[in-house]
């Protein structure tokens, strides 16, 4: 399992802490490394380049971590004091694939993020779903110590 760390997303050119509980996110920074928005899903699905060991300093390993992300209703219509466009809507990843998750959270998407006209962030937890450090060998259990 992984431990909560604070994240971290893009503002208006001002960086915002955000709060993870159960996914292991370091930064957000909405780098479009790959893009794909699947027919009507409502998000775009993103990959951050994460880093693999962040209890090790010297490592510099890195793996692609995939994030769904809405800017539909981020219309500025909740700008903050601080230039921010908006609040920023957090869901932590599950123990399965994140668009899973989405689907099935209607009350972020469909309720609290038109009411406040926020974005969405949808990191997926490591080790499930497409956020695969090690691809199809991330089920080894020397990729299990990360």
């Amino acid at each position: 399992t992984s431990m909560p760390l604070p994240t971290m997303a893009f503002c208006s050119g001002r960086l915002l802490k955000l709060v993870a509980a159960s996914v292991f996110v370091a930064v957000i920074a909405i780098d479009r490394l790959e893009s794909r928005t699947p027919n009507g899903a409502g998000y775009e699905e993103l990959y951050y380049s994460q880093v693999l060991d962040h209890f090790n300093p010297a490592s510099h390993s890195r793996w692609l971590h995939r994030y769904l992300i809405s800017k539909e209703t981020w219309d500025g219509r909740g700008e903050l004091a601080n230039g921010c466009r908006g609040p920023i809507l957090l869901y932590t990843g599950n123990e399965g694939p994140i668009d899973a998750f989405w689907a099935s959270n209607g009350f972020m998407r469909d309720v609290l993020a038109p009411k406040w006209g926020a974005m969405l962030l949808f990191p997926e937890q490591r080790f499930y779903g497409k956020s695969l450090p090690f691809g199809s060998d991330s089920f080894t259990a020397d990729a299990g110590l990360f």
